[in-house]
């Protein structure tokens, strides 16, 4: 049964219950976020939304934006395939299109696009955001932290609906931000093991697959363990002699074992050490030491995870690649390596299987799975070296495959990618081997065979993976996994994750129809003064934001808060709130621009601006002292309050920080204070920064009013003679500010008195 609609192609799209009652929840104009399995049809349940919203209202317009350039020209593509309408109306944008191009394609229905290209084109002011209807952004657990989805979603309103998709947004907590951060207050949330799903489902069938390794393999593991050893006991040594009468330093910095030693937990115990520093618990010396044993640990456990679980190749050139840094850098870490005994024994050994062309375990048993798969078979590697190794093998033994990495090889461009999954979708290729960018949201033709290589822990990737097959026919997944390595334990900690995700996520779809409102993740409602907004107009107090800034924590604060944000590229400061200009940094910040010199001359721009200043400190001192001392930030301190003259806010976090702009905001609202537009952070010194600076002093004239006006009149003269109405007609201008600057300059001037 297909779906019957005006403007769905006849016979293109399967009816699906699910998925139709997913579109009558979205035509409340709500935010959503939908999570289903990978290769339930996300993208089909928003081709039909538009398609009923193109129905009712022809004129709207619908962006739908996706992390990578070949997965937006996919969805391009699936709409013009599938969607009743003109080609001209539907368009797709990538970074390599040039700007002015796209300037003429903004007005189409449907737009395609990477988030960055929508972020530079909406600063350049080609697109308004208030004039798109439906924001759609795919693959949505990526908006958390810095990533450009966060920034580009800072730019809309209320008035735009935006809905996001996932296979997997995370944990609860991963789930709130996202949903934060994208201001959804509902999701959807449906599992493979739903009934709603099941019946459209195919069965899994999985299957943990054990290689067979011999005892020089197992041999080589264990020297580089004892290599790791030798220096786990060297820092537990150190730690007993320092810390043997100190019971405040044991409670910081406690003793090693090898279950300790992953990247993660290395990282933080690096930053335990930097805090005894800190704090006075030990000397610089002992600081130096515990920090080259970290190092070196870091080292070794790369080398570890090479051999446990990928191939003798990348073990062999990491180590060759630490042998050359010893040659042309001459670093001690690395020295110290390169020579020990138990690390050249397993290089040696390592060396001479690869020699002998004795392949990897985990090859001989891939190459068997593949020789009895029917059907197509997907290899997922995170490693782009080893699935290029894999890949090579296949054909050697005559297995068609073709290969899908990344475009950081610059072998590997968008065109090409399209390609391999072209010829894998249509031709009669047997294999695609692929790294990390297979894994998400590209229309992999429905294979029957998925094989793990390697064994990621993140739930994420794991229901990705999985989700290739088992499609519209039965599936097989295979997970490789080396004996007595690290991939047992990341296979069993892998599915613990993907379990409590998928828990988590059916706790949150119990919830009544599904709702997840954002009301309840809001902690500092206490903040939210709802008497501050102006009964007339419904406005709240406005807060202009550095667009670099927008994708911080600080903004997302402000914005959960309900003010008003404006998005410019400001000359000077981060923000500015009434006739406050407001330097936000952090104390690791203001360490590198002390160190580079470039503090005070930020400073001195700040106070020439002619507005308040304000310098927000925000995060840990210790992160300055790390890198100088206490009495240089004292120093530093004093000297911004007293020869600058600008007070300074001390913030625990970036909500601390968010809490301070709020009030301030609020008073300056209350108060009936305007914003004061800025001009030049620096005296102008060309002719053309001069002409700017002249037309920037007219009121409600910023820098980048002042560049429209002279590219519109050419000089200053005639700026200045215009009449009202060529001035009203400037954009942003209009025929209130026309008639201030018609007034100002015609007006005869009277001085004070006291003048």
């Amino acid at each position: 049964m297909y779906v019957d609609h005006p403007l769905i192609k006849e016979n293109s799209i399967f009816y699906r219950d699910y998925q139709v009652k997913i579109v009558e929840k979205l035509k409340s104009g709500e935010n959503y976020l939908i999570v289903l399995p990978t290769g339930t049809g996300k993208t089909t349940i928003i081709l039909l939304y538009v398609a009923d919203l193109l129905l009712n209202k022809p004129e709207a317009r619908i962006l739908f934006i996706a992390p990578t350039k070949p997965l937006v020209k996919q969805h391009y593509e699936y709409f013009l395939e599938n969607l009743q309408i003109e080609r001209y109306k539907v368009t797709f944008f990538t970074g390599e299109m040039a700007p002015e191009s796209r300037k003429l394609y903004w007005n189409r229905n449907i737009i395609f696009s990477t988030p960055q290209v929508v972020v530079n084109d909406i600063l350049r002011e080609y697109l308004d955001p208030r004039n798109i209807d439906v924001l759609v952004v795919d693959e949505a657990h990526h908006a958390v932290g810095n990533h450009p989805y966060v920034q580009l979603c800072s730019f809309f309103t209320n008035s735009t609906q935006i809905i996001g998709l996932t296979a997997s947004p995370g944990d609860v907590e991963k789930t709130k931000e996202i949903m934060k951060n994208l201001r959804i207050v509902r999701c959807i949330i449906l599992t493979r093991g739903d009934q709603e799903l099941r019946k459209y489902l195919p069965s899994l069938n999985f299957k943990v697959v054990k290689t067979d390794v011999d005892n020089i393999f197992l041999h080589i593991i264990s020297l580089v363990r004892d290599a790791i050893r030798v220096r786990i006991n060297n820092f537990n040594k150190r730690i007993e002699e320092i810390f043997s009468n100190q019971s405040s330093g044991k409670s910081i910095l406690s003793k090693l074992s090898l279950s300790d030693i992953t990247f993660s937990k290395l990282i933080e115990l690096r930053e335990k050490i930097l805090n005894a520093f800190t704090e006075g618990l030990i000397p610089s010396n002992v600081k130096k030491e515990l920090l080259l044993i970290i190092y070196q640990l870091t080292l070794l456990d790369r080398l570890l995870k090479y051999i446990e679980s990928y191939d003798w190749s990348p073990f062999i050139r990491y180590y060759e690649e630490i042998m050359q840094r010893v040659i042309y850098k001459r670093r001690r870490a690395e020295k110290e390596i390169v020579m020990d005994r138990y690390l050249y024994e397993a290089y040696v050994l390592a060396k001479k299987k690869e020699e002998i062309g004795d392949l990897y375990p985990k090859v001989k048993t891939l190459v068997e799975i593949v020789d009895r798969a029917e059907g197509k078979v997907i290899i997922f590697v995170s490693l782009r070296s080893v699935a290029k190794l894999i890949y090579e093998h296949l054909l050697n033994k005559g297995i068609s495959a073709r290969l899908l990495v990344g475009q950081q090889d610059r072998e590997m461009t968008q065109q090409k990618q399209l390609s391999v999954l072209d010829d894998f979708k249509k031709k009669d290729i047997k294999v695609l081997v692929t790294t990390q960018v297979g894994e998400e949201g590209l229309d992999i033709s429905e294979c029957n065979t998925v094989i793990f290589y390697d064994n990621p822990v993140s739930a994420i990737r794991r229901i990705q993976r999985i989700g290739r097959t088992g499609r519209t026919i039965p599936g097989n997944v295979y997970f490789l996994v080396n004996p007595k390595t690290r991939d047992e334990g990341y296979l069993w900690a892998g599915l613990k994750k993907e379990r409590i995700v998928i828990n988590e996520m059916k706790k949150l779809s119990s919830l009544s129809e599904f709702d997840l409102s954002l009301e309840s993740f809001l902690s500092h409602k206490d903040l939210v003064e709802k008497n501050v907004r102006d009964s007339k107009t419904g406005v709240m107090p406005t807060v202009i934001v550095d667009f670099r800034e927008s994708s911080s924590p600080v903004v997302r604060e402000l914005r959960s808060l309900g003010v008003n944000l404006q998005l410019k590229d400001l000359e000077i400061g981060d923000y500015i709130v009434g006739k406050f200009v407001i330097e936000r940094k952090t104390f690791e910040d203001l360490a590198s621009s002390l160190l580079d010199g470039r503090l005070f001359e930020q400073l001195k721009e700040v106070v020439s601006s002619g507005l308040n200043s304000i310098l927000v400190l925000e995060g840990d001192e210790r992160s300055f002292t790390r890198r100088l001392s206490k009495e240089v930030l004292d120093g530093t301190l004093i000297s911004v309050v007293a020869d600058f003259r600008i007070p300074i806010l001390i913030s625990d976090s970036p909500r601390s920080t968010a809490r301070y702009i709020y009030r301030l905001a609020v008073r300056e609202y209350k108060k009936g204070t305007k914003i004061v537009p800025l001009r030049h952070k620096r005296k102008p010194s060309s002719i053309s920064e001069i002409q700017k600076y002249i037309v920037a002093g007219l009121p409600d004239i910023d820098a980048t009013l002042a560049d429209r006006l002279l590219r519109r009149f050419k000089t200053v003269e005639k700026v200045f003679t215009a009449a009202l109405d060529e001035l009203a007609s400037v954009k942003g201008i209009g025929p209130k500010i026309a008639e201030k600057i018609r007034k100002i300059l015609t007006t005869e001037y009277k001085p004070e008195i006291n003048d």
